[in-house]
């Protein structure tokens, strides 16, 4: 059988006591979005023309106010019309809780008192901002801090991502009133499901579990952007193969068994460049995408990149693991050397385009040995032996 070894050398990003982050202020839907303390509100009061700013305090009310504070509540009940003045206080009412939508419908209700109007809309001007706590799988646990608009990928990808071995589809959410619900990342990512990508406005600590049973997936897999694997380097070595590249790891829950082709689904599929047909298993060796894998197994999918190809005038043109660091002598000597009709000036592509001075060889390069048509000192030389041949023969004979 033939058997793979994975070799894991872990570099672990540096982590602080506390880790701060910041998230985009997002698009969101009116019904999704929960007010609390600190955001600031534009209220609109359409039927008269008017709008005041109303920020959600430390008790979670807003204020109702109203313009023309001379007038009576009898003379506001009658008008219709849009008047100039100064705004007034009328009354504080509890918004926190309420998401925008809720709260529109109860600003009919509230200002019923006041003024017969029925048009009203709020505007989010600016989201509050909070700490939430994320353990766990997490690469760098502790509290981020966000602003309320914010998703759970958001926050996610900007405390440092999970680690490889987390379990985004079982991530649990503890709420700010103490409600616990899951959350499964995978199906938002695999079926756009928004509601398992909620925004984090009533979030008060996250944890992301371990994928206890499972098989990690290393190489071409597209993965999910929530999960890292830092600056770790992956070398897969398999008798006097070795390659060394930046890839892809994930661990993939399997409680008894599953088929590459699953295991590979689950872990975002396949990249473009990945090679189907060199897909190994740790346990069992090359295996192909019907294969049942066991949990505590290493698949490695290599991608196409990972091989610098030598072509041309070398004794054995093949494609090369990719050493980082080398040059292209060690390339050519991989190869077993020049052929006598080699050119000494090999030429590098990358990407279809032909490299002058390359400082490098990258993983997917291509060196080229063009031939030599005349070696004139060589060709003479030959041609001398087989003419020296030639009379030497003929003095013999004539003996």
């Amino acid at each position: 059988m033939f058997k793979i070894a994975l070799l894991f050398l872990l570099f672990q990003y540096e982590a602080g006591n506390v880790q701060i982050g910041e998230a985009p202020y997002t698009f969101i839907k009116e019904s999704e979005y929960t007010l609390g303390p600190g955001d600031s509100l534009e209220i609109l009061i359409k039927d008269l023309g008017t709008s005041y700013i109303a920020m959600v305090d430390l008790n979670g009310k807003i204020a109702l106010t109203l313009p023309l504070p001379d007038l009576s509540t009898t003379i506001l009940q009658s008008t219709q019309s849009s008047m100039p003045g100064i705004h007034s206080v009328l009354d504080f009412k509890k918004a926190a809780g309420l998401t925008i939508a809720q709260l529109k419908d109860s600003l009919q209700i509230w200002y019923s008192k006041y003024y017969k109007g029925t048009e009203f809309d709020v505007r989010l001007l600016k989201p509050r901002r909070f700490n939430i706590f994320l353990y766990g799988r997490i690469n760098n646990p502790g509290p981020v801090r966000s602003f309320s608009t914010a998703r759970l990928v958001d926050i996610l990808i900007s405390s440092g991502k999970c680690s490889y071995d987390a379990d985004i589809s079982r991530i649990k959410v503890f709420s700010v009133n103490g409600d616990v619900y899951n959350i499964n990342l995978r199906k938002f990512y695999m079926e756009g499901d928004y509601s398992q990508n909620p925004l984090v406005a009533t979030m008060h600590k996250v944890y992301i579990p371990l994928v206890k049973s499972g098989v990690v997936v290393v190489g071409a897999v597209k993965g999910y952007p929530v999960i890292s694997f830092a600056t770790r380097e992956v070398q897969a070595l398999s008798g006097n193969f070795i390659l060394t590249f930046d890839a892809n790891v994930l661990k993939i829950e399997v409680k008894d068994s599953l088929k590459v082709s699953e295991i590979i689904n689950l872990a975002g599929g396949l990249r473009s460049y990945s090679i189907v047909e060199d897909i190994y298993s740790a346990k069992k060796g090359k295996v192909t995408l019907d294969t049942y894998i066991m949990p505590d197994d290493t698949l490695y999918i290599p991608p196409f990149t990972d091989k610098v190809f030598v072509a041309g005038e070398v004794k054995n043109p093949q494609p090369v693991p990719y050493l980082p660091g080398a040059g292209i002598s060690t390339y050519i000597s991989y190869c077993g050397g020049f052929t006598d009709r080699a050119s000494r000036k090999p030429t590098v592509y990358r990407a279809n385009k032909k490299l002058k001075n390359p400082l490098e060889i990258k993983p997917g390069d291509i060196i080229y040995v063009k031939p030599v048509t005349l070696k004139w000192w060589q060709d003479y030389a030959q041609i001398l032996q087989i003419a020296t041949t030639v009379v030497v023969t003929w003095l013999t004979l004539r003996k």
